[in-house]
C-alpha cells in the first residue's frame, strides 16, 4: 500500500493542535504562580475617607468688616482705653509684658503692618487676645489702634516730619494733605492711608512714582521715615496729653536771618555797655544816689 503524503501532513497537524489544546487546558487548571517577595514591600495605603457632613454644618469664615469712623480717630481718646484693656498684657509702654504680646516699639515690625490690620486684630482677637467687638465701639477701637500706633513714633519725629513735609511735599500734596495737583494722594482718606504699611510709603518716597521725584538723594533715611510718620497723622489726631511738640528745625533762610539779627543786636547793645568793670558800681551808685 502506498503512503499518501497529504494524509500524513493532515494527521501531524491534528496531533499538534491536540497537544497545544491539552497544554492550554492543563495551564488553566494549575495553581497560580506567585512571585517571590521583593526586598522592599510596597506599603498598603489606608483609604481616605471623607467625614459625612450635613447641610448647614459648614462654619462661616471669620473676617473683620472695617467700619470707618465718622470722626477723626484720636490717640488721646484711645489712651485710657488702652490702659484699662490692653496694658496688662502689652505694657504701659507697648513693649509687651506677657509671652506672645507684640512689641509695638519694634520699628521693623510696625513699619511692615497697617492700622487696618490692627483694627481687625482688636475686633476679632488673635490667639490668646480676646475680641473687643462687643466691648468697644468701632470708633473706640480705631482710637485704641492709633494709641498703639503712637508707640512707634514721638513728638520730635512728628515735628521733624512736619517741617520736611511743609518744605518739600506741601506744594503738591497740600498743607492739609488733601492733594493740590492732579494725581496727588489724599492722606486724609482713612480708607487709602490705613490699608498701607509705612514701608509701602517709604518705597514710593525713596524711588518716586509717576511725576513725583525720588527723594533718596535729598533726604536721609531717618528724614524719610519722619515724613511718613507725619503724613499718616493727616488721618488721625496724634496728640497725647502732656506731650509737647518739638519745635521744627530752622531752615537756611531763618538761620541767616537769626544770625544777621543777632549780630545787629550785639553791636547795638555794645554801644551802651560800660567799657570797664570799675565803672559799673559807680554808675549804679550814681543811679541810686537819691535813695541815700
Amino acid at each position: 500500500m502506498r503512503d499518501n503524503p497529504t494524509k500524513r501532513r493532515g494527521l501531524f497537524r491534528a496531533h499538534l493542535l491536540l497537544l497545544i489544546g491539552a497544554a492550554l487546558v492543563v495551564g488553566a487548571c494549575a495553581a497560580p504562580y506567585s512571585l517571590p517577595a521583593g526586598p522592599t514591600p510596597i506599603p498598603t495605603l489606608i483609604p481616605a475617607t471623607e467625614p459625612a457632613s450635613s447641610l448647614g454644618a459648614t462654619a462661616a469664615p471669620s473676617f473683620a468688616v472695617l467700619s470707618y469712623p465718622a470722626r477723626l480717630p484720636s490717640a488721646a481718646l484711645g489712651q485710657p482705653l488702652y490702659e484699662t484693656r490692653c496694658a496688662s498684657c502689652h505694657g504701659a509702654d507697648g513693649r509687651g509684658v506677657v509671652p506672645g504680646a507684640r512689641n509695638f516699639g519694634d520699628l521693623d515690625y510696625m513699619r511692615g503692618e497697617t492700622p487696618a490690620f490692627f483694627y481687625a486684630a482688636v475686633t476679632e482677637g488673635r490667639g490668646e487676645m480676646p475680641s473687643f467687638r462687643d466691648s468697644l465701639t468701632s470708633d473706640e477701637r480705631w482710637d485704641v489702634v492709633f494709641t498703639v500706633w503712637r508707640f512707634s513714633t514721638d513728638a520730635e519725629t512728628l515735628g521733624l516730619g512736619q517741617h520736611l513735609y511743609d518744605t518739600n511735599c506741601g506744594a503738591c500734596h497740600g498743607v492739609d494733605g488733601t492733594g493740590e495737583v492732579l494725581g496727588a494722594a489724599d492722606f486724609t482718606d482713612l480708607r487709602f492711608v490705613d490699608d498701607r504699611a509705612p514701608r509701602d510709603f517709604y518705597l514710593i518716597v525713596t524711588q518716586g512714582k509717576g511725576s513725583m521725584p525720588a527723594w533718596q538723594g535729598r533726604l536721609s533715611q531717618d528724614e524719610r521715615w519722619a515724613v511718613i510718620d507725619y503724613l499718616r497723622a493727616f488721618s488721625y489726631d496724634p496728640a497725647l496729653p502732656g506731650e509737647v511738640a518739638a519745635a521744627p528745625p530752622p531752615t537756611i533762610i531763618t538761620s541767616c536771618i537769626n544770625f544777621w539779627l543777632g549780630s545787629y543786636v550785639q553791636k547795638f547793645a555794645q554801644s551802651f555797655l560800660v567799657k570797664s568793670d570799675d565803672q559799673l558800681p559807680l554808675n549804679i551808685n550814681h543811679r541810686h544816689a537819691h535813695l541815700a
